[in-house]
């Protein structure tokens, strides 16, 4: 029975020599012997990588479809906003012209105006002078009244208006 056991013993052996994977190092991993690899390796990676091809090419095409879209609205955008920046740009030319114009008066006012002490003096001595005439006035009311009424020979007076006497009315 020894023999037996010792004949089973030694042809398993012999069979799992013969038998066993490739030399593998995953032993619970089938592994299949290729024959041609670049032939069968390439139909097996591209049959894997068919799923993410496809998924980048349904990617590019939202990218395209979304750049189409965004295209289409930054050209609506910059037509509503043409208007606006022109008004703008004319609103500003407008501007710029009536600062400058501002600036001119500004400039000739300055060139033009005289200091406030100055004017206070002017206008008190007006002031004065006027308050001189006044008092002149109410001092002699009869003096003013006797040289409007005096016409010289060689004026005629023709209503309120007098005329020098060069007319020949004769």
């Amino acid at each position: 029975m020894r023999k037996l056991v010792s004949f089973i013993l030694c042809g398993l052996v012999v069979l799992y020599v013969l038998v066993s994977p490739a030399d593998s190092k995953d032993m619970g991993e089938s592994v299949c012997l290729l024959q041609n690899a670049p032939v069968q390796c390439s139909h097996f990676c591209l049959a894997a990588l068919r799923p993410i091809t496809d998924g980048i090419r349904g990617t590019q095409d939202k990218l395209d479809r979304l750049e189409s879209k965004l295209l289409a609205v930054e050209n609506l955008l910059s037509s509503h906003t043409r208007p606006i920046t022109d008004g703008i740009r004319g609103t500003q030319d407008k501007l710029d012209r009536l600062e400058s114009k501002l600036l001119a008066v500004e400039n000739l006012l300055s060139s033009h105006t005289i200091p406030l002490e100055v004017f206070e003096k002017r206008l008190t001595l007006v002031e004065g002078q006027l308050q001189e005439s006044r008092t002149l006035q109410d001092a002699h009311p009869d003096t003013l009244t006797k040289i409007y009424s005096k016409i010289p020979p060689v004026f005629e007076r023709i209503g309120s208006r007098v005329f020098a006497g060069i007319f020949n009315w004769g």
